[in-house]
């Protein structure tokens, strides 16, 4: 008998829903996938609360969610809240977020989301069982780091810094100067700095990038003459050398680039060159797994009841 399945991110600039069909084979079939940018990041004050428009834009998306549940008679779903979520003290808009879904809603820490990145990765089997892979995830408020052997965590880390808020904090002006590059790299290097050592020690022979900001970056490469899903040091440097020509963040242009991404693409871009020069990193391959994928993996485990706890870290 077939289950029909949902996972839900709801992450700092977008939320995401992915319906899903397992047969008694467990064979896996999309149903239907929904996004929404709700740009919840953006909407936290200097008191880390959220404002009202924020808060209605996510109470919407989450009605709307719902109604595609009620339409599958979903009855097995899996929600997770990130960075902007566990930031917040707001207990009365998570109840309010919670009944405007229908199911509950589970705060993670930066520690669970790293770990279902990886789950994630390695369940696409891009993971090799014999050699080491660096995982990166950039979000919009935080940035996971993880380094693997297999099903085996070696090293995580949870940085809070994502594309929104080094957006806010760097390019508020919208002006795409060679200076706030500077100083969002800079600082970008400087909360990675502390794992340097400990993950270029264990090193790695492959490097794979999860989440939007990365895929964007991966997109926009092909488009200048990359290889498919390929990021290098080289090609992240001629994509600042273009945004710093372009000037404005309303100039960017770059084809096939979504304009919801158009306003955090330099935010993002400023992360990933920090980690390739902290980290030393030579290449970048596009993982078609992340989070989401890690979720699902875990609401197939607990409806099945084979559940496993997450592998300790190693090193």
């Amino acid at each position: 008998m077939n289950r029909t399945l949902a996972t839900i991110d709801l992450g700092s600039n977008s939320f995401h829903m992915l319906i899903s069909s397992l047969d008694s084979k467990g064979k896996k079939r999309t149903l239907l996938r929904k996004k929404q940018q709700v740009k919840l990041r953006a909407g936290i004050d200097q008191e880390q609360h959220l404002n009202d428009a924020a808060k209605a834009t996510a109470l919407a998306c989450l009605q709307d969610f719902s109604n595609s549940l009620k339409k599958y008679r979903v009855k097995h779903a899996k929600v997770i809240g990130t960075y902007t979520l566990r930031s917040i003290d707001d207990a009365e808009f998570l109840q309010q977020a919670e009944s405007a879904l229908g199911f509950p809603i589970m705060v993670i820490t930066g520690e669970e989301e790293a770990r279902l990145i990886y789950l994630g990765a390695s369940s696409k089997r891009n993971i090799s069982e014999s050699h080491h892979t660096l995982v990166i995830d950039i979000g919009g408020g935080s940035t996971e780091l993880i380094l693997g052997k297999g099903k085996n965590i070696l090293s995580l880390t949870s940085t809070p810094m994502g594309c929104v808020g080094f957006q806010q904090e760097y390019f508020a002006d919208g002006l795409l100067t060679e200076a706030h590059f500077k100083q969002a790299i800079s600082q970008a290097q400087d909360n990675l700095s502390p794992w340097q050592k400990k993950f270029c020690n264990l090193g790695w022979q492959q490097c794979l990038g999860s989440s939007g900001t990365i895929q964007t970056i991966a997109a926009v490469l092909h488009q200048l003459g990359w290889k498919k899903g390929h990021i290098d040091k080289s090609g992240l440097e001629l994509i600042l050398k273009e945004l710093i020509k372009m000037k404005t963040v309303e100039d960017i242009q770059f084809e096939g680039l979504r304009e919801d991404r158009k306003a955090i693409l330099p935010g993002g871009l400023a992360i990933l060159l920090a980690s390739f020069e902290v980290l030393q990193i030579k290449e970048m391959r596009l993982s078609p797994g992340g989070v989401r994928e890690g979720i699902l993996y875990r609401l197939i485990e607990e409806t099945s009841g084979h559940i496993q706890e997450f592998p300790p870290v190693i090193a």
